[in-house]
Order: C-alpha cells, then structure tokens, then sequence
C-alpha cells in the first residue's frame, strides 16, 4: 500500500522546481507549517509499531525533534500565533491541544462520540473545523469552539463525504471538498453557512489551500495537477481561470481520505513543502 511507503519532505517552487529536501527516508504523514514559517509538524509513522508519532522540524536546520510519545498521534493543526498544536490521538482517535514548545502533556480538548481529525484554525484562534466520521454520513465537517464549555456545531453532514476544510484568510469563508456529486470536487463556502457553498473545481479536484491574501486557490485536479484560481468570494463568489502550476504525480495522500493530501504553502505563498513518495525507496 502507499500509505507504508517511504517518502520525503521536499522544498518546491511554484513552477515545480526543487529547491531542497526537509527530510527523506521514512514514513512521513501529514505536515503542517507554522503561520510564522519556523517549524514544521509531521507525522512519521514508527516501522516497528506502525502508529505515527509526532515530531517537529526546525525549518532553518532541518533538525527533527520528538514531539509525542503516546504510540498514535497524527493529524497536527497550528493555532495562529503558532503557541498550540492541535492534533488527534487514541483509539478511537479524538482532539488534543498541546504547547508547541513540547512543555507540559497534551490535554484533551473535548470529548466527542465518533472519530475525530482537526483540519484548521481560523486566524483569529476561535475557531477548529474538524471532520467526524458517521456511519451514517460518512465524513462530515463540524465547528468546534476554543474556549470554555462550547459546545461543536454541525456544518456539513451530508451523506457525501467532507473533508480537506481550510479557513480562508479572514476567517469568514471554508474552502473544503466534497463528494456530493459524485466526485471529489473543491467548494467554497461562508461559514456562517454551508448551503452557500460554491464549487470551484470543473473535472475534480482535492486538497484546496488559501493563498495568503484570501485572493487565490490552490487544489489538486484529478490527474495530479497542482492549480492555482484567483477567487473573490464575494458574495458573489467570482472565479478566475485556474492556471496549472506543476504536475505532482508522486503526491503522497497520506490520510487516505478522499480528498486530503500531504503538502503545505509557505506564508509567503512562493514555495510548497511536498509530502512525496520514494517510488524506489532503495
């Protein structure tokens, strides 16, 4: 399976060129960079145990240090001023904070009924948008709180799948990916209110990011191709024409979720850090 194959952490610029190798040589997961850009959580599943772990990579060195210990911890969220890692543990796995300079445990956040990953933050610190898998509804996407006694609120369960939620910049809109119609396409959406939702892919597309001025879309098109749309979202949502950046035919999916993928935008917006397979590990 690809999910057990070794991959590398690699530095790419817009137009797919390799600008360096963050890590390589083990079963890397999810990354997440800090809104500041100085470090870099990751998952690195443990050949051993086959559990990911973890661990958090200076930029500037590329040094990894450990940062979990409880034989499952994956999915990791940053707060925006970079002070908390949110990420999923246990089994079934649930929602957990902890202080990115590793002092103290990690503290449940809130304890829900059905399996939980956080996907992220929104810049003002208030608010976690995770998905919650139902077998009902298969993956849905809920809000939850930061602060005391909230409680998390419905925001898509639909009977598609849910999943990939990014915040936009200014915290008013989602950009997400749903299987509603029949095939993995990217929407955008108020999230004071998902039935707005407008989609924002034509043939397919998965794992959108937000560029840094809210203005732009990134997402992956059904062959593997990395695409950038200019959007105003309004209301009403205006969508330029997508312009395809680079093929990323090695792309590691590393949650397996239908629609999330392993790679990240710098705060600037001009480089990738890319979650990609070793198709010959040897």
């Amino acid at each position: 399976q690809e999910s057990a194959q070794v991959s590398e952490l690699v530095w790419l610029g817009r137009t797919g060129k390799n600008l360096g190798v963050l890590g390589a040589g083990k079963q890397f997961g999810n990354v997440r960079q800090s809104p500041n850009g100085h470090r870099i959580a990751v998952e690195i599943v443990d050949r051993r145990s086959a559990t990911p772990e973890l661990f958090m990579f200076d930029r500037e060195s590329g040094i990894p240090t450990q940062f979990t210990s409880d034989g499952n911890a994956s999915s990791p969220v940053w707060s925006p001023d970079a002070s908390t890692v949110y990420f999923r543990s246990g089994g079934p796995p649930v929602l957990y904070s902890k202080s990115a300079d590793g002092r103290g445990g990690q503290q449940l956040l809130r304890a829900l009924d059905g399996i939980e990953s956080p996907l992220d933050v929104s810049n003002d610190g208030r608010l976690l948008v995770y998905s919650d898998a139902s077998r009902s509804t298969n993956q849905d996407l809920w809000l939850l709180p930061l602060g005391r006694d909230t409680k998390p609120t419905p925001y898509l369960t639909t009977a598609a799948w849910e999943t990939a939620a990014r915040f936009s910049p200014d915290g008013r809109w989602l950009a997400f990916v749903s299987t509603e119609s029949g095939a993995s396409e990217v929407y955008v959406a108020p999230v004071d209110d998902a039935r707005a939702k407008y989609r924002v892919s034509a043939a397919g597309g998965i794992a959108p990011r937000w560029g840094r001025d809210g203005k732009e879309l990134l997402y992956i098109t059904q062959d593997g191709n990395l695409v950038s749309v200019p959007l105003v979202v309004g209301p009403p949502v205006q969508r330029g024409t997508p312009t395809t950046l680079f093929k990323l035919d090695s792309l590691y999916d590393a949650a397996n979720l239908r629609g999330n993928a392993a790679y990240e935008l710098t705060p600037d917006g001009q480089r990738l850090l890319v979650n990609r397979v070793l198709r010959d590990p040897a």
